[in-house]
């Protein structure tokens, strides 16, 4: 049955359209319903569910995100998809997974979706990082969406770098100026120069660096660090063979392992994300790799003792320039009985007020180019000319069905090594052959 217009939905479908021009084309109207979003535990998460009550109050629709740990994420997300109840309606997964999402064939194709978005010149299609918006197709099909686009970038306290007394004494030591590095073993050379006694009472209270060394995906995010830059690969991009034990590897992980324990505060081993970012934020490291979305905390004055004495570089290089592509896509449940209403939610939330409202919230990895020109985001989240340069050359894990099984062997080859149970060339002997194992039984090669 249809019902009048009341004066205050005409008021809300006005204001919708003067605020978010690309879901007003398509404007529906969904009293009462109920969106599941199952995402994983990320600060740019809690700056999307800030402005909820606003999709709610624009569009009757009620959106409700589940937060889960990165290691078992993946697991609830494909065991609810699988069932068949049409519940979660929304999936956050990770870029690196497209493969493995795919082919459970439990996500909504969006070709016609994205088409329509491209159709749509009030919503501006071409303003989104391409990228990231291509890595969510699987085989002929778009099974997602990016919202999260996510680039490693280097970020270094710009009052110890620019200090004279470190400056003079540094020079001294290596020969050549401070500066943010640009190779690795400019990059070690300075984690090491940091880790000292500042207040001469015989305990190191500055460390160069900290990083995330739990497994399986924040060691291997660490690790690439090392492995990309010296030109290491983990699967061979044109045989499938694995090559993760190459002599190029094993420097790499030699060096990685030197540095978490020399110039790593204690208890690094067990550090998460969440343990990285805290030890830039109370100032007890000089310099660190990681995700452009932690960035907003590190600039954060209620949080952060550096707050605006950080500089924000891209990663080093060393053989090669390459650094680690990430980042979350968007995908609807096959099975949700509210389709229609999950496209409205992924439309409003790649909408340009969307992803500059959100980023002015905290989520410092917008989706759009044009919300790192706005001026108040430059000037809130100095990181983006370096996340956007950084992105250029970076590139994501192998991108097969199989990556779960072999991020889990990289993990735990890495957890032995930097836990010194095993060398780093008999860490990575011992996972070359499980990965064989993985590629060869996937019918890559006989």
């Amino acid at each position: 049955m249809k019902r009048a217009l009341s004066l205050a939905f005409v008021l809300a479908l006005v204001l919708g359209a003067a605020c978010t021009p690309g879901l007003a084309r398509s404007y529906r109207r969904f009293d009462g319903v109920k969106l599941e979003f199952i995402m994983v535990d990320d600060p740019q998460v809690y700056a999307i569910r800030k402005h909820l009550p606003e999709f709610k109050k624009l569009t009757g629709i009620d959106v409700t995100i589940t937060e889960y740990p990165l290691s078992s994420l993946m697991e609830k997300q494909l065991l609810s998809l699988i069932s068949g109840t049409g519940k979660p309606d929304l999936v956050g997964f990770d870029l690196w997974f497209v493969g493995a999402f795919g082919r459970t064939d439990t996500l909504l194709p969006l070709d016609s979706f994205i088409n329509e978005l491209k159709n749509d010149r009030d919503f501006d299609f071409a303003d989104l990082l391409s990228r990231h918006v291509e890595g969510y197709r699987y085989k002929d099909r778009q099974i997602g969406v990016g919202f999260i686009p996510v680039q490693m970038l280097q970020v270094y306290r710009k009052d110890l770098f620019e200090s004279p007394k470190y400056r003079s004494e540094f020079k001294a030591k290596y020969g050549y100026d401070l500066k943010p590095p640009e190779t690795m073993k400019q990059f070690m050379d300075v984690v090491k120069f940091f880790t000292r006694d500042t207040d001469g009472d015989g305990k190191i209270d500055l460390w160069g660096t900290a990083t995330q060394m739990q497994r399986d995906d924040p060691i291997y995010c660490a690790f690439t660090h090392f492995m990309y830059p010296y030109g290491g690969e983990i699967i061979d991009p044109k045989t499938k063979r694995p090559v993760f034990n190459s002599k190029t590897n094993v420097r790499a992980l030699t060096d990685f392992v030197t540095m978490v324990h020399n110039y790593c505060p204690p208890g690094t081993l067990g550090y998460g994300w969440g343990d990285m970012t805290a030890a830039m934020q109370k100032g007890d490291v000089a310099i660190q790799l990681n995700w452009n979305v932690f960035m907003g905390e590190y600039e954060d004055p209620s949080k952060s003792k550096v707050a605006g004495k950080l500089g924000y570089t891209p990663t080093p290089g060393e053989v090669t320039k390459r650094s680690l592509l990430g980042g979350w896509g968007i995908g609807i449940n096959k099975q949700s009985r509210n389709k229609e209403a999950a496209k409205e939610f992924i439309r409003w939330l790649l909408s340009k007020e969307t992803d500059l409202a959100v980023t002015l919230s905290g989520g410092a990895a917008p989706m759009r180019v044009s919300t790192y020109k706005n001026a108040e985001v430059a000037k809130r989240f100095p990181h983006g000319p370096a996340s956007n340069l950084t992105a250029a050359y970076s590139t994501p894990p192998p991108p097969v069905p199989e990556f779960p099984a072999i991020l889990e062997i990289v993990g735990l080859a890495l957890s032995e090594a930097a836990s010194k149970q095993k060398s780093p060339k008999e860490a990575l002997d011992d996972a070359q052959a499980k990965l064989d194992d993985v590629m060869r039984g996937a019918g890559y090669y006989k």
